[in-house]
């Protein structure tokens, strides 16, 4: 008489027919895997139990953790939406990707698993989205920067934990933590006041004029008042428009300039104006890679702490059972760090 197969093999052939998917994505599910997406982890299990499929230990825990409520779960889930299917550092990117990192370590150094859910501009889809993360036992949410800052996505029904970062656009209910960028700028303007600089400029890129601008803008205008120094009009230009700063730094006079990322220092001091090839230069929206390598002095804004800070504002509320409701919402700020590089020193004596 032949002996009986074993119950967990047949069982498992069974779950990838029914299912549809190979043993691999099945052996990752039932792991708890962060590279299966939620929603066919939940598929998977439920296909899994009503075949009456016998679960190893770790199954069995994911199991058991999905149906407690989540005050009584050891594993408790976040979910970080964001609108990139690929962050990666480079350019604008850069400070989502390091808020990312920030708060995706800081939440496993917690005790946290985390999925990530892509955010696009419809109502359609933030409709689906919100009654998935109320489906999945979800504990909280955070809230990466959209790419596109005239969009934010605004779960009318969530009465989830939530966090956003690196902005707080109005009529978003939502608790935000972000970068202090009215102190960044005093302490950037600050500096090269404190360098000699008597006549300063401010550049400002047009895609971040409708949205933070005012706060730099604010800060600028009130360290020159309070120094006593001439007022100087902001210049809007695009990120590249190197030629256009250079003729905005002769017309004013300027001995310092305070610039969003990637300015070129090297252009400056390669023109034939007098101001130009001398201006001291800072950035204050943040150090980008390029600015580094570039040796700027300027603020670094700290994107992967306030990804941690984030991180420990939403654990917090989850904690405590919390759902944030506020109106107007509150905010935290997280102070930047000035970095010393060359371009505080006079670019003509190098």
């Amino acid at each position: 008489m032949p002996l009986p197969q074993a119950s967990v093999p047949i069982n498992f052939r069974k779950i990838a027919l029914e299912s549809g998917f190979s043993k691999s994505t099945l052996s990752l599910a039932f792991k708890g895997d962060p590279q299966i997406p939620p929603v066919t982890r939940q598929k998977i299990l439920k296909i899994a139990e009503r075949l009456g499929y016998e679960p190893s230990p770790p199954m069995r825990k994911l199991m058991s953790e999905i149906r407690r409520s989540p005050k009584n779960r050891s594993v408790l889930t976040i979910a970080i939406l964001h609108s990139i299917r690929r962050p990666q550092p480079t350019g604008r990117e850069e400070p989502i990707y390091k808020m990312f990192v920030g708060a995706t370590e800081h939440a496993e150094k917690l005790g946290y698993r985390w999925e990530e859910y892509l955010t696009h501009d419809s109502s359609h889809d933030i409709v689906k989205l919100e009654k998935r993360l109320r489906s999945l036992n979800t504990d909280g949410v955070l809230f990466l920067p959209p790419m596109d800052l005239d969009f934010v996505p605004d779960f009318k029904l969530l009465t989830l934990p939530a966090i956003l970062l690196g902005v707080a656009p109005e009529g978003v209910r939502f608790r935000s933590v972000r970068a202090d960028h009215f102190g960044n700028v005093q302490k950037a303007c600050r500096t090269l006041i404190a360098r000699g600089c008597k006549r300063i400029g401010l550049v400002g890129e047009s895609h971040i004029l409708r949205h933070v601008f005012s706060a730099f803008e604010g800060a600028f205008f009130a360290t020159i008042y309070q120094a006593g120094l001439a007022h100087i009009p902001p210049l809007i230009t695009e990120m590249d428009s190197m030629s256009v700063i250079a003729e905005y730094v002769e017309k004013n006079a300027c001995d310092g300039i305070l610039t969003g990322p990637n300015c070129d220092p090297a252009f400056l001091a390669s023109t034939r104006g007098k101001y130009s090839r001398n201006v001291r230069i800072a950035t204050y929206p943040g150090q980008y890679i390029m600015d580094r390598s570039r040796n700027i002095s300027g603020i670094d804004e700290q994107w992967e702490l306030i990804g941690r800070s984030g991180m420990d504002e939403l654990a917090r509320s989850i904690e405590m059972h919390r759902v944030h409701s506020f109106d107007p919402p509150q905010h935290l700020l997280v102070p930047g760090v000035w970095v010393e590089g060359e371009t505080t020193k006079s670019l003509g004596k190098k």
